[in-house]
């Protein structure tokens, strides 16, 4: 999957780093200055709710963007709570996607 989407935000025009974890994103301390995060909700390890969670804790206003195979209200109403800036059900269609990560590109400043 994360190296669909890679080359699915490569072909639409988009630089992209990959992590493996959200620690490993954590960690990166070239994360900062990023137009957006996405992020599968079933991560290994610290979930990417977990992860927006701390990204909401410190000064990081990166638009996240998450991804879940998990058909559930209470995700929803979890990834609205924190904050993300969409939330796509797998399989999503690509094309919303993209469209969305350019509405979040033009309006970063």
């Amino acid at each position: 999957m994360l190296e669909s989407l890679q080359e699915l935000l490569q072909s639409g025009g988009f630089a992209t780093r990959a992590y493996a974890s959200a620690e490993h994103f954590l960690s990166d301390v070239k994360r900062n200055g990023l137009a957006a995060l996405i992020s599968d909700i079933g991560l290994p390890g610290m979930s990417g709710l977990d992860l927006l969670r701390v990204l909401r804790a410190e000064p990081s206003d990166v638009p996240v963007i998450l991804i879940t195979a998990r058909h559930d209200p209470d995700l929803d109403h979890q990834a609205r709570e924190l904050g993300a800036a969409k939330l796509f059900y797998k399989p999503f269609d690509t094309a919303d996607l993209l469209a969305t990560l350019r509405v979040i590109a033009t309006n970063r400043p």
